[in-house]
């Protein structure tokens, strides 16, 4: 990756740098006419990350780095809309992917936190739903909100871990249902239109970890039914409103058009433009856009024991329930990473092991994670992501290049 890197500077210096693809923060705006070897190094920086999105065929690149409770760097690299050469700014929105899974785990410990709402994470989530939910192979065993929270309700991601199923029913999520119960009750209940036995695991609830959106389809759902009330409504008056996250939303119609990414896939070396749709029931489970600056003010509240600018959103018990492996004698599989507490996941980068979440959809990849001995965080923000192959090698390169250069930056501000 080192020798990639530096052929494609020794290139891509022929060129001119245009000041329209890189957007500066202000903690780093400097003159042109600046002649100190800072600057140079800031450049030859910025080539070395435009580079790895080129390798990467990323369109727009958002990125930050948070030290405690500020964020101590930021820059935003290429166009947020290809077509119309817009570039990306600390202030464009992007789509959230899997990230949206933390933020629903936040809102739903929040009510756990408020007694009046009386329930337990060990409770039967039939307690909410409109039909029965049983692993048929194991019909008397209980599925509690805490197998779904850390994804071991022994529900299996059929339409996204198989070929098959990808090509079955995944075409049929993209006219995402209003109602989100009946469409959980066809796929998991036997004899309903679009079950199928491979959405269950041969193993019990509890017993395995194994990466579930559908799981979480399950808790967004019961969220609703225990809060009486909508997750963008409770998290606006409890999340986002509290942490400064004016731009933050899982609600189209709520959001500035004009600074939406635009999301891509690349065919045949021509990037496509994706629509912003709204997840309607999947809202919960991957339908959140926020920029980097909101997200910023999240994480560092995980960051600093559920409190941003001196307003608390979780007491740290919750927070530390939340981020710690919450099964941590079962075994593992199916993009779990090392373990997985409740919508927070532990993972290796670059030989860094990270805590945070990731998140992935055609046309959006993104990641928010914090490294717990130096209490250092890091989001990057892309709109590209081709999904078929899932994990592509070139992207996967330029992603752990990109983490590489972060982690060098990061460096600046321990010593």
């Amino acid at each position: 990756m080192n020798k990639i890197i530096t052929w494609g500077i020794v290139i891509l210096f022929i060129g001119t740098i245009s000041a329209n693809t890189i957007a500066y923060s202000p903690l780093e705006k400097k003159s042109f006419l600046d002649k100190d070897s800072d600057f140079l190094n800031y450049k030859i920086y910025d080539l070395k990350m435009k580079l790895l999105m080129k390798i990467g065929n990323f369109p727009s690149l958002s990125t930050c780095i948070i030290k405690g409770d500020e964020v101590v760097w930021s820059k935003s690299y290429g166009y947020s809309d290809l077509y119309r050469r817009k570039p990306a700014e600390k202030d464009t929105i992007y789509g959230m992917a899997s990230i949206s899974k933390t933020m629903l785990t936040t809102a739903f410990l929040k009510l756990y936190e408020n007694k009046s709402y009386d329930f337990s994470l060990d409770d039967d989530v039939n307690k909410w739903l409109p039909f029965e939910l049983r692993n048929p192979n194991y019909p008397n065993h209980n599925i509690t909100l805490r197998m779904l929270l850390s994804h071991r309700s022994s529900i299996f991601d059929y339409f996204v871990f198989s070929t098959k199923g990808l090509f079955q029913d995944f075409t049929k999520l993209l006219d995402f249902p209003d109602d989100l119960g009946n469409w959980l009750e066809n796929i998991l209940v036997p004899g309903r239109d679009m079950y199928r036995p491979e959405y269950w695991s041969d193993e019990p609830p509890g017993q395995s970890a194994c990466y579930s959106n559908i799981g979480f389809f399950v808790i967004s759902y019961v969220f609703e039914k225990i809060a009486n009330e909508s997750l963008e409504s409770y998290c606006q008056k409890n999340i986002f409103g509290p942490l400064e996250m004016y731009d933050t939303s899982y609600c189209l119609e709520s959001l500035d058009k004009e600074r939406l990414a635009v999301p891509y896939i690349k065919k045949l070396g021509v990037f496509i433009p994706l629509p912003n749709k709204d997840f309607k029931g999947f809202a919960g489970v991957g339908g959140l856009r926020t920029t980097l600056e909101d997200l910023s003010h999240f994480l560092i509240a995980h960051m600093n024991n559920g409190v941003y600018n001196g307003i608390r959103i979780l007491e740290n018990e919750t927070i530390e329930l939340m981020h710690n492996t919450s099964y941590p004698e079962t075994k593992i599989s199916h993009a779990i990473g090392y373990n997985y507490g409740y919508g927070w996941w532990s993972s290796e980068i670059c030989g860094k092991r990270l805590n945070g979440h990731g998140g992935i959809i055609p046309g959006v990849r993104c990641t928010m994670v914090m490294d717990e001995t130096t209490n250092i965080g890091y989001i990057v923000l892309i709109n590209y992501h081709k999904m078929m192959g899932l994990f592509n090698k070139l992207d996967n390169k330029a992603i752990d290049g990109i983490f590489s250069l972060l982690f060098e930056k990061a460096d600046e501000y321990l010593q």
